[in-house]
């Protein structure tokens, strides 16, 4: 038996994720790897999704990345831009985040055209997240005043994407991962708050989603600097790298109301050792006891297995 085609080995109907909306994710196992390169096509896209199911089988979830189809329709930013030219690639950053068509277009698609047996969602990186992943490294090789175009960029994405949020979810998908974070928050942002600036609109888009009664996942990147803060975010499942960094599983049970997502570390998965997915499976379940869990990778994965872990 392959561990990514049934979840049995590890998930009892006592440890299944019961949605609000009451649909029922059942024995699955949560993997899910970023594109790692932009995506400017539906048949590109088909194809990068294609390629994912084929690694780990078609009862795996498949999380299409948004962050993948925003990249390509961004500026490069010189070393000698003006305020003007930074100013108006954050706009760009914005539109292309806040009106994805391409992405839309092929998520019409995905479902029919790639088979999909199991969960279809798709991922949707916070202000923070896309700010940090697509113009921070153009600033501070631009040498621009980083924190200040950071922030506007942040500032104008919290006022775009709960659009975005409910397009996404308005399309044939079965839910949306948020992917949210504060990593490095207090040093970059310097004053400003998280919860002053971003509470708002993350509450927005995963509010969008549940309306939507679709399912809402929140995916924390990174060691959260304020793990209690994305503990009280209203979603379905809250998904972390708990084999990576704090906080465990029996940390979280009785602190977040979410059912959770992890167990599993992406490198135990991504080079095939049952014995150690088996085990760590085994200890995730012992350390949720009763809450809803479902075993996995509780963040992107770098690449696809090499091979069907077997058990």
């Amino acid at each position: 038996m392959t561990i990514l085609a049934a979840a049995d080995a590890f998930l009892t109907r006592g440890f299944l994720l019961t949605f609000s909306h009451m649909k029922r994710l059942a024995d699955i196992l949560w993997l899910w790897r970023r594109s790692g390169r932009p995506i400017s096509s539906v048949d590109d896209g088909l194809a990068d999704g294609r390629a994912w199911l084929s690694a780990v089988g078609a009862g795996v979830p498949l999380v299409v990345d948004g962050r993948a189809w925003i990249n390509p329709a961004l500026p490069r930013l010189a070393a000698d831009a003006t305020g003007e030219q930074t100013a108006a690639a954050i706009k760009a950053l914005a539109g292309a985040a806040s009106a994805p068509p391409t992405l839309l277009k092929m998520l019409s698609r995905a479902r029919a055209d790639l088979k999909v047996s199991a969960p279809l969602l798709v991922a949707l990186d916070n202000p923070w997240l896309l700010a940090r992943a697509t113009l921070n490294d153009q600033l501070r090789a631009a040498g621009k005043d980083h924190g200040d175009a950071l922030a506007s960029a942040v500032k104008l994405l919290a006022d775009r994407l709960p659009a975005a949020a409910a397009a996404l979810a308005a399309a044939d998908v079965d839910g949306v991962v948020l992917c949210v974070g504060d990593a490095q928050w207090s040093r970059a942002m310097r004053a400003a708050g998280y919860d002053d600036v971003l509470g708002a609109c993350d509450a927005a888009c995963l509010s969008a989603v549940r309306a939507a009664g679709k399912l809402a996942v929140v995916q924390i990147e990174g060691m959260p600097e304020d793990f209690a803060r994305f503990a009280r975010y209203e979603c379905d499942a809250l998904a972390w790298a708990d084999r990576e960094h704090p906080p465990s599983l029996a940390y979280a049970r009785d602190r977040v109301g979410a059912g959770l997502i992890g167990g599993l570390s992406a490198d135990a998965v991504a080079g095939g050792d049952g014995a150690k997915v088996k085990a760590q499976g085994d200890d995730a379940r012992r350390q949720a006891r009763d809450h809803a869990l479902v075993v996995g990778v509780g963040r992107p994965m770098d690449a696809a297995p090499q091979a069907p872990v077997r058990i």
